[in-house]
């Protein structure tokens, strides 16, 4: 696990799964005007997280002008993420010892009771899956995602079994690789890239794209982090 190197004058921390979501989240903040006060760190993957909140605890800074947390996670299948990311923020107050403790929010999207504030994501919000299903949802209706559902149909009918753990990252980045082709969206450049956290620093990714109804609960779970304000 790398080193954390807390921002002492960060009132607010976002913990997220990877960096592709690491990415995407800054750009979002970016987008939304509120990224000088929070401070953004991949904890890099579900199974790290324990570590990283215990890790979190122990930083001196912290203490220092903490008033919220919040932590993104996927969905993924079959499991419980909520109670998931519970268990390691209370694996990380009992093996404080005495000192800062995280409080624990109930359930998903409200934050926790007692400040510092914590508040959890889960994403997609009501479904299985990852934050890339969220964002292949979003661009369905995009005319180079007709090619990508006959390549992926045609990959179906050769005998080709993509994983649903899988199936939308493949899918957005075959996505991506199409859009980086169009030299009317796409610099040379472009023609590399194939994660979603450099989608979304392509030309193609539109500022309109953060107004889909999709990245809402994202947008909502962001401005309560902003704010200390709950959603519910």
């Amino acid at each position: 696990m790398k080193n954390i190197k807390i921002d002492e004058n960060a009132a607010r921390l976002l913990l997220v799964e990877g960096r592709d979501d690491e990415v995407f989240f800054i750009k979002l903040v970016e987008h939304m005007g509120i990224s000088a006060d929070i401070q953004i760190f991949s904890y890099g993957g579900k199974d790290n997280l324990k570590r990283y909140l215990l890790a979190i605890l122990n930083d001196v800074n912290y203490s220092r002008n903490r008033q919220h947390i919040g932590i993104v996670r996927d969905a993924d299948y079959n499991t419980s993420a909520f109670d998931s990311v519970v268990s390691a923020l209370v694996h990380a107050n009992d093996n404080r010892g005495t000192g800062n403790k995280f409080s624990i929010p109930q359930r998903a999207l409200v934050r926790s009771e007692a400040a510092p504030y914590v508040s959890v994501l889960i994403l997609p919000p009501d479904n299985e899956g990852a934050l890339e299903d969220l964002v292949v949802d979003v661009l369905r209706t995009e005319p180079i995602m007709s090619c990508v559902n006959e390549y992926f149909e045609c990959l179906t009918g050769q005998g080709i079994s993509i994983s649903k753990e899988r199936h939308s990252r493949n899918k957005l980045s075959v996505f991506i690789s199409g859009a980086a082709v169009d030299t009317d969206f796409a610099t040379n450049r472009d023609s590399r890239r194939k994660f979603l956290r450099e989608a979304v620093a392509m030309q193609w990714w539109q500022t309109d794209l953060w107004q889909h109804e999709n990245f809402k609960v994202i947008k909502d779970f962001l401005t309560q982090l902003h704010t200390d304000k709950p959603l519910f």
